[in-house]
Formats: structure tokens, sequence, C-alpha cells
């Protein structure tokens, strides 16, 4: 049988390693080469390995706090890394309720300026006494009664045209146009958001 020769390079090194047919393949030059490959395969192994911990351990962070985290548990060891994750955690802990509640404020005053802008422009024609009819009011605000007894508002009109008529018709004050003003807010609001 005619020996042939294959050309293979060296798992570690990456030079030509020459192949007899006849012999197991050599993946690599020599035992140095194949003792630093094993350590390079297994070095990214634990790195991997390492990586997957810090994801699952410190998942919550941002990718810069879990590098820093990552490069502590690595320089200084795990139980250093986990003090500085718990310190940032009852940082963040301590001031959340000041920036919820600031936020949230921020929200509410966003969303009163949102439903604002879009009383302001409707011009829209809805069924108010429908919509007015599926929510029930307080006891003590006869407005919703009046209004849905009232047979000359018609039930498919503008915000415009009903506050013509509550201004024009007798027994509305201005504290009923101020609690339509609010009701139809909250028809908007519902409808939109």
């Amino acid at each position: 049988m005619i020996e042939t020769e294959q050309v293979i390079r060296c798992g570690h090194c990456k030079k030509p390693i020459i192949q007899k047919s006849k012999q197991r393949p050599r993946l690599y030059c020599n035992d140095v080469c194949r003792q630093l490959d094993y350590r390079r395969r297994r070095r990214e192994r634990t790195q991997a390995e390492l990586l997957h911990t810090v994801k699952v351990r410190w998942g919550g962070y941002l990718p810069a706090t879990q590098q820093l985290l990552n490069e502590i548990m690595q320089g200084h060891g795990e139980p250093l890394a986990v003090r500085v994750a718990a310190t940032i955690a009852s940082e963040v802990a301590a001031d959340l309720p000041t920036k919820g509640a600031a936020l949230e404020e921020q929200l509410k005053q966003d969303l009163e300026e949102r439903l604002e802008e879009l009383y302001r422009t409707d011009t829209e024609r809805h069924h108010f006494k429908k919509w007015l009819q599926q929510h029930p009011q307080p006891n003590d605000v006869d407005f919703a009664k009046r209004f849905l007894a009232d047979s000359r508002f018609q039930p498919y009109q503008s915000r415009s045209w009903h506050i013509a008529r509550l201004t024009d018709r007798q027994g509305y004050t201005d504290e009923d146009r101020a609690v339509f003003v609010e009701l139809w807010k909250d028809m908007l609001f519902e409808g939109r958001f």
C-alpha cells in the first residue's frame, strides 16, 4: 500500500504537521503545544462559567457594573465581589423611595398635562350620555342625574356644544360645568390611555 501524506495544522501554534496515513492523526506538533492548548481551553471554559455566574448572580446590574464585579471577583475573590454587590444594592434600595416618589410625581404631572392638552384640542363628537350612564357617579353629585334626564342635550355631540348649552341653560351652575369638564376628561382618559 502506498503511504500518502496529509497536511494538518497544529491545534495550538498552527504550524503544519505532516501526517502519514497509517498513523493515528496528530493534532499537535509536540507535547508542549498540546499542554498549552489544554490550558487555553480550560481557561476559556472557566471564563465562560464565570461569565455565566456573573450574569446569573448580577443580571440585574448594568453591563459596566457586571464587568466591574467580574474584575473584582477575579482579582480579589468572590467574597469581596459579593460585599461590593450588596453595598451597591443597599444604596440603590435606600435611594429608590425618593426617586420613585419623584418619578411618580413627574409621571402624574406629565399625564395631567397630556390629558389637559387632549381635552383642549378635542373637537370630536362623543357619546357622552352613553358613557355617563355606564359610569355611575357618587351620590353627592346630582349633576349626572340631571344631565341624563335633560332631553335638550343630544347624546352624540362635541364638548364645545355641551359647554355652550350648559352655559345657556337654566339650572346649571359653574360648579356643574366644572364637574362636566372633569367627567369629559375621564371619558377621554379611558378612551385614549
